[in-house]
């Protein structure tokens, strides 16, 4: 690519194959060089990927000023390409200014809306406070776009941490039935129906297990209920093969040690215990580690 741009320095592709190139070996020095001679030769303003390509540079690279003012050229050149507020959206947000950060999303989607955007927009609203707006935003692109599936899980996400469980398993319900085995959205599931139908949690749960059995927190909810369902040994194995794949994890710690008081495994819940305490002592975890261990001695 080198050799190329000296025998064409007017190759706007050459530049910014070579951008791209340097961007990816980690000489973003170089690369922004490249850029910039790709888009000074761009003297018409054909190709907003040469801007693109920069400003997600500039992203990486946590320079947000000079991601923002690529974006800003790119909304005065591309006035339509939804990319140029995506750039800004991600400056501001990269610079903590959420507010500055929806509005720019808010316009992308102006520009064009679809489900990765409108999927952003809603995570966005929801870190800025507005989760009843996102919520409500959702539901209105879901009432055009029904088989979205993404924006199903989204929305039953939003509505979980908002307590609003029933409607959050009928979004999860949608999700699964458009996006296929997601084991995000059947944890979830299986979560909810805990308290309410424990065999069908099992069965969201065990779904979710098959599909990522990498997954800490899938496996430890896989082991939880077979817990409260009375299969201890099973538990107990499953619970344990979450603590290999994540062995600071206080809840999982928590789940593993019960299982164990519960088989009359004393001394080995008890550093198990001891360790959560230590680690976690001014988080929620530590008041049922402290009954836990109180159980021990008694």
């Amino acid at each position: 690519l080198k050799r190329l741009v000296d025998k064409q320095p007017g190759n706007i592709e050459g530049w910014f194959q070579l951008a791209r190139a340097q961007a990816a070996s980690g000489d973003a020095v170089s690369a922004r060089e490249s850029f910039d001679r790709a888009i000074m030769l761009d003297t018409d303003h054909r190709f907003p990927l040469l801007w693109i390509g920069k400003g997600e540079l500039e992203l990486r690279e946590k320079r947000y000023a000079d991601a923002l003012a690529v974006a800003k050229d790119m909304q005065e050149y591309f006035p339509d390409n939804a990319m140029a507020y995506e750039i800004e959206a991600a400056a501001h947000r990269g610079s903590g200014d959420i507010n500055q950060a929806l509005d720019a999303v808010e316009k992308a989607v102006r520009v064009e809306g679809n489900s990765q955007r409108i999927n952003l927009f809603a995570h966005t609203l929801a870190t800025a406070g507005q989760a009843p707006k996102a919520v409500f935003m959702l539901r209105d692109w879901l009432e055009q776009n029904p088989e979205d599936g993404p924006s199903w899980t989204t929305l039953g996400m939003m509505l979980q941490q908002m307590g609003r469980q029933d409607e959050a398993l009928e979004a999860y319900e949608s999700a699964l039935k458009f996006a296929g085995g997601n084991p995000v959205v059947l944890n979830n599931m299986a979560w909810l129906y805990l308290d309410r139908d424990l065999e069908r949690a099992a069965e969201y749960a065990k779904k979710a297990y098959e599909i990522a059995p990498e997954r800490a927190e899938i496996v430890d909810t896989y082991g939880w209920i077979l817990f409260k369902q009375g299969m201890q040994q099973q538990a107990l194995n499953i619970l344990q093969q979450a603590l290999v794949i994540a062995p600071r994890n206080p809840e999982i710690g928590l789940h593993v040690a019960e299982a164990l008081v519960r088989q009359g495994r004393d001394s080995e819940a008890k550093p198990l215990l001891e360790r959560i305490l230590a680690e976690h002592q001014h988080t929620r975890h530590a008041a049922p580690a402290r009954d836990l261990l109180k159980r021990l001695r008694n």
